[in-house]
C-alpha cells in the first residue's frame, strides 16, 4: 500500500493534510464492487454513540442513541428528509463511566458525561443465593431498565456411583481458550470422565455427555446454550446436597456446581444485548461460591452492592480536532456509502473529507461517494457569505463536495424552542434528499423542512454564492418554502456539468457501479481473447439499453438527446470502447445523455483487469 498527501491553501499558506485517504492498492486484483444500497454516513460529534466505531441509527432513535450535539441534530435532519437509517461515526475522545464489581469493571456502552447517569446493582438471586442478579438503570430516563438473573451457575453435577471421594477439575487451555472437565472417584473406574468444550461446546451438550455415564448426573442452570468455555477453571468443591435444590437431589451423596467466570457476564451483556453496559476484561473469577457461606456474604470474588450505585468517571473529552475527523473518516474506507455529511466547517477537516471522497471514488478504490459540509453560524450575513465562499473556493477543483449556504433553525425536542443550528445540519438534510432519491434527480428547488432559515438572500447574493461554488438555500416568497436554489458542488474550474452538478456526479457514480456489477462474472480472474472483449462490450451495451427511459421503463437514467452543434437527435449512448492497459482490459468508456442534462457526459467505469492473450 502507498500513501499520498492532500494539500489545500488556507489563510494564504499551503497546508498539507496527512494523506491517509489517498490509498493506492498496488494489487490490481481487488475485490469486485457491486451496487450497494444507497446509504448516508454522518461524521460528527455527539453525546452518545460508539467512540472509534460506527453506530447504525434508525429513524426515531437519534435522541436515545446520540443524546445531543451537532451529530444528533444532523441525524434528526436526515430522518426528517427521507432517510430511514444513517451510519453515524462519533468524533471525539469521550470516556465511558464505569462501575467496579471487583471481578470485572462494567463500562457504559455510550461514552461521555451522560453515561455517569447509569446505575448498577448486584444482589444474590432470591431462589438461589449462589447465583447473581444484575440490575441496570438509566437515571436520565434515556434507556429502559435491564435485569439479568441467575448469573453464575452453569450446571449442577451429582455423583451417583458406588465409589468414594469424587473429584473434578476444570482446566483452561490458554492457546485455544477451550475448557476441559475431568471427573473421577476412588474405587469407581466408570466415574473417570473427560469432557472438552471443543467437542461439546455448550452447557446443554456437556450435560448430555455427562448423563451418559452411570456414575454422574447433571442438569443445566440458566441458559443451556451458554458456551462451556466460559466456565471458571479450578477444582470442583463437592459437598452434601444443598437444601435449596429440594427433593430432586436429596438422595445424592455428593454434589458440585460448575460456575462461570467473568467471561460469562461479559457474554450475557453482549448477547442480550445490553444497551447500557459491557464488562471489561475480567481481572479474576466472577463467581466461585462457597457452599458453606451465607447469602449475605455473597459469592467469593464478586462485590455485592445491595443497592444501586452510580457509574463514575464519564467525560465528553476535549473539543474534537481535525485529526479526530481524519481518524473518523478512516472508519468509512471500506463501508459502502453514497454520501458523507461532515459535522464541522474546519477547513483542514473538510480537506480530509475532500481527499477521502476523491481517493475512494478513484480508479484504485472504486468506492464512489460524495460529501458535504457547512460553515458554523456567523455574526452577520455578510460574514457567513464570506466564510462559506472561502470554504468552497478552497475546493474549486473538487467535484464531490457540497458546501451548504445557510444555517437552519430547528425546534428543540424537549422545549419546542427554535435553536440555530450549524450549517452541517443543513447539508445533512440536503444529502438525505439526494441519497433518498434517484441518482439523476437534481437537488435544485428541493424543499428543506426547517421552520426557519437564518439568512434571506438577494438575487445578487445568490449569484455570488453560486459563482463561489456554494449550494445556497433560501426562503422563496413565491413558493412559500425553503428551497435549495442550486444543487451544485464546489467545482468551478470550468462549466463541465458532470462535475458542477451533484446530480450528474451521482448519476455517473451509479452507472460506474452498475457496469462493474454487470461485468464481474465476465472479468474476475479471466484470461480472455478478442471474443471475451466483445462479450464484455455487448454486456455493457445491454445494460445501457436497459437504462434508457421510456414508457416501459419510467425509471431509466438515460435519454436520447439533441446534438448541440447540429441540432439533430442523437442516441442515449454512443462511442462505447474498451480501455486497455498493456495487455489488460481495465474498463470501458462511453458517452451518454443523462436525464436532466443538456450536454452529454463521458463515463469511464473501471473494473478488475482482464488479461488478454493471443491464442495459437
Amino acid at each position: 500500500m502507498s500513501t499520498g498527501k492532500f494539500a489545500v491553501e488556507i489563510g494564504g499558506a499551503a497546508v498539507t493534510v496527512p494523506g491517509v485517504y489517498t490509498v493506492a492498492d498496488k494489487s490490481a486484483m481487488v475485490a469486485p464492487r457491486g451496487t450497494p444500497a444507497r446509504a448516508l454516513a454522518i461524521v460528527a460529534s455527539a453525546r452518545g454513540g460508539t467512540v472509534g466505531g460506527i453506530t447504525r441509527v434508525l429513524a426515531g432513535d437519534e435522541a436515545r442513541l446520540l443524546r445531543g450535539g451537532v451529530g444528533a441534530q444532523m441525524a434528526r435532519a436526515a430522518f426528517e428528509h427521507g432517510m430511514k437509517e444513517v451510519l453515524f461515526v462519533r468524533v471525539d475522545q469521550a470516556t465511558p463511566a464505569t462501575l467496579d464489581l471487583g471481578a470485572g469493571v462494567l463500562y457504559a456502552v455510550n461514552p461521555g458525561r451522560a453515561s455517569s447517569a447509569l446505575q448498577g446493582k448486584t444482589a444474590p438471586n432470591v431462589a438461589r443465593p449462589d447465583a447473581l442478579d444484575l440490575f441496570l438503570k438509566d437515571a436520565s430516563g434515556g434507556e429502559q431498565d435491564e435485569v439479568y438473573r441467575m448469573i453464575g451457575p452453569l450446571l449442577d453435577l451429582s455423583y451417583v456411583g458406588r465409589g468414594s471421594n469424587p473429584a473434578g477439575q476444570l482446566d483452561l487451555d490458554p492457546e485455544d481458550g477451550s475448557v476441559t472437565l475431568s471427573l473421577r472417584a476412588d474405587g469407581d473406574p466408570g466415574a473417570t470422565l473427560s469432557v472438552n468444550s471443543n467437542a461439546v461446546p455448550t452447557v446443554a451438550e456437556a450435560v448430555e455427555a455427562i448423563n451418559r455415564s452411570a456414575s454422574w448426573t447433571a442438569r443445566a442452570v440458566g441458559q443451556p446454550a451458554t458456551p462451556l468455555n466460559v466456565a471458571d477453571a479450578g477444582p470442583l468443591a463437592f459437598g452434601g446436597a444443598r437444601a435449596e435444590m429440594g427433593a430432586m437431589l436429596a438422595a445424592a451423596p455428593v454434589a458440585a456446581t460448575i460456575y462461570g467466570s467473568a467471561r460469562l457476564l461479559a457474554l450475557i451483556l453482549e448477547q442480550q444485548p445490553s444497551r447500557m453496559a459491557r464488562l471489561t476484561e475480567p481481572v479474576q473469577a466472577l463467581l466461585v461460591s462457597d457452599p458453606g457461606a451465607s447469602a449475605a456474604a455473597g459469592p467469593v470474588g464478586l462485590r455485592i452492592t445491595g443497592a444501586y450505585e452510580f457509574f463514575q468517571g464519564g467525560e465528553d473529552g476535549p473539543v474534537p480536532s481535525a485529526n479526530d475527523y481524519i481518524d473518523a473518516l478512516r472508519l468509512l474506507e471500506r463501508v459502502p456509502v453514497t454520501a458523507i455529511a461532515l459535522g464541522t466547517g474546519d477547513p483542514v477537516a473538510v480537506a480530509a473529507l475532500a481527499s477521502h471522497v476523491g481517493a475512494l471514488s478513484g480508479v484504485k478504490a472504486r468506492r464512489e461517494r460524495f460529501g458535504g459540509a457547512g460553515a458554523p453560524p456567523q455574526n452577520s450575513k455578510s460574514e457567513f457569505i464570506r466564510v462559506s465562499s472561502e470554504l468552497a473556493t478552497m475546493f474549486s477543483d473538487v467535484d464531490r463536495l457540497v458546501v451548504a449556504g445557510n444555517t437552519p433553525y430547528h425546534a428543540d425536542v424537549q422545549t419546542g424552542r427554535l435553536i440555530e443550528q450549524h450549517g452541517a445540519v443543513l447539508v445533512a438534510a440536503a444529502l438525505a434528499i439526494k441519497v433518498g432519491g434517484r441518482p439523476e434527480e437534481p437537488l435544485t428547488f428541493k424543499r428543506v423542512r426547517f421552520p426557519k432559515l437564518k439568512y434571506s438572500y438577494s438575487t445578487e447574493e445568490l449569484e455570488d454564492l453560486i459563482e463561489a461554488g456554494v449550494m445556497p438555500v433560501h426562503f422563496d416568497q413565491e413558493q412559500g418554502a425553503n428551497l435549495i436554489m442550486a444543487g451544485i458542488t464546489t467545482y468551478t474550474a470550468d462549466a463541465n456539468v458532470a462535475s458542477r452538478k451533484l446530480a450528474a456526479v451521482d448519476a455517473i457514480d451509479y452507472l460506474n457501479k452498475k457496469v462493474r456489477q454487470r461485468v464481474t462474472s465476465l472479468s474476475i480472474g479471466k484470461v480472455a481473447d478478442e471474443a471475451r472483449v466483445k462479450t464484455v462490450l455487448q454486456s455493457v451495451a445491454g445494460l445501457l439499453n436497459e437504462e434508457i427511459r421510456n414508457t416501459r421503463n419510467p425509471v431509466g437514467i438515460l435519454t436520447p438527446g439533441i446534438d448541440l452543434q447540429t441540432n439533430q437527435p442523437v442516441a442515449a449512448w454512443r462511442n462505447l470502447t474498451a480501455v486497455f492497459d498493456g495487455f489488460d482490459l481495465v474498463g470501458v468508456d462511453f458517452d451518454c445523455n443523462i436525464i436532466g442534462e443538456i450536454a452529454y457526459v463521458r463515463v469511464r467505469p473501471r473494473f478488475t483487469p482482464v488479461r488478454i492473450e493471443a491464442r495459437q
